[in-house]
């Protein structure tokens, strides 16, 4: 390839400084920055270094390896710094860090497997969730999105995140996550975090969140003045039951997303 003479002189910025652990990020981010600059040949092998002295090489050459010690934290910059390529640079760096892309899989994929709704809402928690995915592609090999396998592939994994993000949802949402899981086909997982947040809505519009499944909040008249001088006496489940009232089928004992009724009206 010709010396890459035309070349800006201006130094494109990098928002991402290699640490060792972000590898894949800082490759993808810098590759780009160098391919807008023309400077991408310098680092692929496809502008070698030529065997008589060129001026205009040598100096476009340099300014990559400016954008490439700059993108890198002062640890790793100190690593390469006695390189005399660019090449060289972007050759050791895949070296020392590319390797590394197994371990950081594993401790995201242990992430995935303890993480937990809790008290956050949806949305907060869907983020939670992309920011682990989005981490998981960007250490994988990309896929062309064409093909029959990768299409597939594609599917499988976004089912799998479907059961993913269903997995981990708060013990209030069991009732709408049994009838996703019921419907065939499985709804996209667009779909399925739109109709948790739909429920979310349905369900802080009625009561504040369920915390543990044993508890049971007693709601009382704001129209009782009357106060006993006896004892308090036992209450019964089944009085406590019948002092819920259910919002759709206005029957006592459950709330609006443990009704089987409207349950049985979603499902059809």
């Amino acid at each position: 390839m010709a010396s890459t003479s035309s070349a800006p002189h201006f130094l494109a910025p990098v928002d991402i400084k290699l640490n060792g652990f972000n590898y894949r990020e800082w490759f993808t981010t810098v590759r780009i920055v160098l391919l807008g600059m023309d400077l991408l040949a310098h680092v692929d092998g496809t502008s070698p270094q030529p065997s008589t002295p060129d001026t205009s090489w040598t100096l476009a050459d340099r300014r990559t390896m400016t954008i490439i010690c700059q993108s890198c934290e002062i640890d790793v910059r100190m690593e390469i710094g006695h390189l005399p390529t660019a090449h060289a640079m972007w050759e050791h760096l895949a070296h020392m860090f590319e390797h590394s892309s197994s371990a950081r899989q594993y401790a995201i994929l242990q992430d995935l497997t303890h993480i937990q709704q809790r008290e956050r809402s949806v949305r907060e928690y869907v983020t939670n969730l992309r920011s682990l995915w989005h981490q998981i592609d960007s250490l994988e090999t990309s896929t062309c999105l064409k093909c029959t396998c990768c299409k597939t592939r594609t599917q499988s994994r976004q089912i799998q995140r479907t059961f993913e993000f269903l997995m981990h949802l708060h013990p209030d949402f069991e009732a709408i996550r049994s009838q996703l899981l019921n419907r065939d086909p499985l709804p996209s997982y667009d779909d399925v975090i739109r109709s948790v947040i739909a429920e979310e809505t349905s369900l802080s519009t009625l009561s504040p969140r369920l915390l543990p499944t044993d508890t049971v909040l007693a709601v009382t008249s704001p129209h009782v003045t009357k106060v006993s001088s006896a004892p308090p006496s036992p209450v019964s489940s089944t009085s406590i039951r019948s002092s819920v009232i259910c919002h759709y089928c206005k029957r006592p004992g459950n709330m609006k997303h443990q009704c089987l009724k409207l349950q049985h009206r979603q499902q059809q």
